[in-house]
């Protein structure tokens, strides 16, 4: 890479920074778009470990000179330059993943996020398109403006509000003539790739739970039972199915960021009542835990005390999930494909047209997995309003 066969770095600078000083000059000379060396060939040209050269590579990612691209190898994608100060710059534009490092306060959670984020961030490299995914707080002032300056600078082709991004950010990028949406919502009455209902869900659960012999049900969930989950929906489904439950059961409006919110709210409907519910509906994954150690607690075992149906998405969690634990998943694959297709048009100038909807999965259980026993005292349980 280097011009001669001797050189000499640079004393008073690290040897990680006099590389890429010196690959920043040599790469300035190539076309874009063209393949640079590996790094094991770079590191021997340098005399360096490839740690130590990866370290100058990084250097000049940051300023959009290079980009990884998955199974193919690093690419010139950019000239560099600071046109803002402390911000690199590019020749070649780039899609923008802001992500609210907010969201890094639902621990069980944002796994799920960060991956869905580095899976589009790489399906877009090999794509050949230059990304790059923004971790800040945008509720500050700082992590705010490093955005919108950016913006400014011409440097960010398309905005994606990522897992909490405020919505105005966007309404930032609209005044600038900037492609932007956000990633996804609840509903579809947003401009968005993708959508969940989680009417779907619910049903997908109560029938589960029917299919299984359930009778009475319960249901844990982060949000208020009248907001995402839909509490009228939930409640003329488990009507239509004969199922019963109880105002006691629904516990909804948990904190996300406590973990041991799940625990707490297993044990408020379990211990109210002499009366039990054979079913439980958990509507987000990060209660399960909780649930499951309540449950421990209280001397129960899931599907021979009580069935358990939930929502899980998080691979993290799958080893504390037993195979007596229905699950029902989104696929992260589905959001990256949404994802792409959304960013491609919107670089193409065009509209996203209508969202696609995301459809769960359920995953049913073992074969081997037992029942709960009938009980021989089944009290008449109507829907209490």
């Amino acid at each position: 890479m280097k011009e001669s066969d001797t050189w000499n770095p640079p004393a008073r600078l690290p040897i990680y920074e006099a590389i890429a000083n010196d690959l920043r000059a040599v790469l300035a000379k190539r076309e874009l778009n063209t393949k640079i060396e590996s790094e094991p060939i770079l590191a021997k040209r340098y005399q360096v470990s490839v740690p130590t050269l990866r370290n100058a590579t990084l250097i000049l990612e940051r300023e959009g000179i290079l980009a990884r691209r998955q199974g193919s190898g690093t690419y010139i994608v950019g000239r560099g330059g600071p046109s803002v100060p402390g911000i690199p710059s590019s020749t070649n534009p780039f899609v923008c993943l802001a992500l609210h490092n907010k969201f890094l306060q639902y621990p069980l959670t944002c796994s799920f996020h960060l991956r869905m984020a580095y899976e589009l961030q790489q399906q877009l490299l090999e794509n050949g398109i230059n990304v790059r995914l923004f971790l800040e707080d945008y509720d500050s002032p700082a992590g705010y403006a490093r955005v919108v300056e950016m913006m400014d600078a011409g440097q960010i082709s398309c905005l994606v509000a990522m897992a909490s991004t405020p919505a105005c950010l966007l309404a930032d990028a609209a005044k600038r003539h900037v492609p932007a949406y956000r990633n996804t919502t609840e509903n579809n009455t947003l401009q968005v790739p993708s959508y969940l209902d989680y009417k779907q869900f619910s049903s997908m659960a109560l029938e589960e739970i029917h299919r299984q012999g359930g009778q009475r049900v319960a249901m844990l969930a982060w949000w208020e039972t009248g907001g995402a989950v839909d509490r009228r929906h939930f409640l003329s489904s488990v009507q239509a199915l004969g199922l019963q439950t109880r105002d006691s059961w629904l516990i909804g409006d948990l904190d996300p960021k406590e973990t041991s919110s799940g625990w707490a709210a297993f044990r408020e409907f379990w211990t109210s009542s002499s009366e039990h519910p054979d079913s439980l509906i958990i509507a987000d994954e990060a209660l399960l835990p909780g649930a499951l150690q309540a449950m421990a607690d209280l001397g129960l075992k899931p599907q021979q005390d009580i069935r358990i149906v939930s929502h899980g998405n998080s691979p993290d969690l799958l080893p504390i999930v037993s195979r007596d634990v229905t699950r029902i998943w989104y696929a992260l694959e589905d959001f990256v494909s949404a994802n792409l297709r959304a960013i491609k048009t919107q670089l193409a100038g065009a509209s996203l047209g209508s969202p696609v909807q995301i459809k769960p999965t359920l995953e049913p259980l073992s074969s081997t997995a037992k029942a709960p026993a009938a009980s021989a005292h089944k009290p008449t349980i109507n829907v209490k309003r």
